[in-house]
């Protein structure tokens, strides 16, 4: 089946959440980011994600240094 170019950039996103379990990167919350795929599907609002109060700034630097590590 091939899916349409729209559904792409969802998909690839669904990709990268799955990958950031099975990492599972230390620092990183992945609860504001499955709320974030869950808000792309219609599942909750952005207002949801953004009552959890994340630190942005740690998350941001958890991916970073997450990635820093681990680049070849």
């Amino acid at each position: 089946m091939q899916h349409s170019v729209p559904d792409q950039p969802l998909r690839m996103t669904r990709r990268a959440v799955e990958y950031l379990h099975r990492v599972q990167p230390p620092g990183l919350d992945l609860k504001p980011i499955d709320m974030a795929l869950a808000c792309r599907n219609e599942k909750c609002t952005a207002e949801d994600v953004l009552a959890l109060g994340t630190d942005l700034n740690r998350q941001c630097e958890s991916a970073v240094h997450y990635i820093f590590v681990n680049r070849s």
